[in-house]
């Protein structure tokens, strides 16, 4: 039998936001809608596809309510610049829809 265990570097952390996605160093924007968030990344949904390995902008939108508890977890981040790791079709009703997983570049100080 198959171990479907996963194996997440980080805890993923669901909190919904409206966020802008763009092509670093463009004026080239979407919006779309944030659905989780880790330490290491973030993963959205989207009418627009775009190619892994696209380095990309993302900022929150507006103000969030409180996430439950009261907290954002270590990894929130309201502006960041990450590599598209995948994107997939979602399989809904909808379609063009994508789901999008990104990787935020690391941060040196």
């Amino acid at each position: 039998m198959e171990d479907r265990t996963e194996k997440r570097s980080f805890d993923r952390h669901y909190q919904e936001a409206p966020i802008t996605v763009a092509y670093f160093n463009t004026n080239r924007y979407i919006c779309a809608t944030m659905l989780n968030y880790s330490e290491g990344g973030i993963y959205f949904e989207s009418d627009f596809a775009f190619q892994p390995r696209t380095c990309i902008y993302i900022r929150i939108e507006k103000k969030m309510s409180d996430p439950p508890g009261g907290l954002f977890h270590n990894g929130f981040r309201s502006v960041a610049l990450g590599e598209v790791k995948w994107c997939a079709e979602i399989n809904k009703e909808e379609s063009g829809k994508y789901g999008i997983g990104v990787k935020y570049y690391e941060l040196e100080y």
